[in-house]
């Protein structure tokens, strides 16, 4: 159920006419992904909402491993209701963008070295890694091997990919709708 389905139930009729306007624009921005999370094909169009978590595979050898992590990932995305962003070192996204998962990319060891040869490799990936993990919103961190999601056991994988619980963003959430029900409250008392 969605947060509109949620508030038509909640709000009575009176009130809906009164808040519709200011509701119906927050609404149509809730409804509309961030650029770059679109949802995978067949996982529903409000997946974009679900927990992403980000999945390294490093060292990839070739598309075709790629691509048979993509089919594990879009398997498990629906199952475990979750937003996999694929992270590659290799320059083989073809398949994750034709499923229409999220895909990033980080420098591989040897283009890094290259680069910045007074910086060492793993300062680079946790400074990069951590940036992903903010700009996705997530805890969430998973490393593959270089052949990929069906080089492991899949209920293994399905246990670290699953959303870790979140209690302190339920608690913040009820605090928000408590807010807000007081504002309506308020609004419709005349105070």
């Amino acid at each position: 159920m969605n947060l509109r389905a949620v508030l038509e139930k909640v709000l009575p009729e009176s009130l809906r006419g009164k808040a519709g306007p200011a509701l119906g624009r927050t609404m149509d921005r809730l409804a509309v992904p961030p650029p770059g999370l679109r949802a995978g094909r067949g996982a529903g169009a409000r997946s974009w909402t679900w927990p992403a978590v980000v999945v390294l595979q490093p060292g990839a050898p070739d598309a075709a491993a790629v691509a048979g992590t993509v089919a594990v990932l879009q398997e498990l995305a629906g199952r475990l209701e979750i937003r996999p962003v694929l992270v590659l070192d290799t320059p083989h996204f073809a398949p994750v963008r034709r499923a229409g998962l999220a895909a990033d990319h980080v420098l591989d060891p040897g283009e890094w070295a290259r680069r910045h040869p007074d910086v060492p490799y793993a300062e680079h990936l946790r400074e990069r890694l951590g940036q992903l993990r903010r700009d996705y919103a997530t805890a969430q961190l998973v490393t593959l091997p270089p052949q990929g999601a069906g080089a492991l056991d899949p209920e293994e994988l399905a246990a670290m990919l699953a959303p870790t619980p979140r209690r302190a963003v339920h608690r913040v959430w009820q605090r928000l709708m408590g807010r807000f029900e007081g504002a309506i409250d308020r609004s419709t008392s005349g105070a």
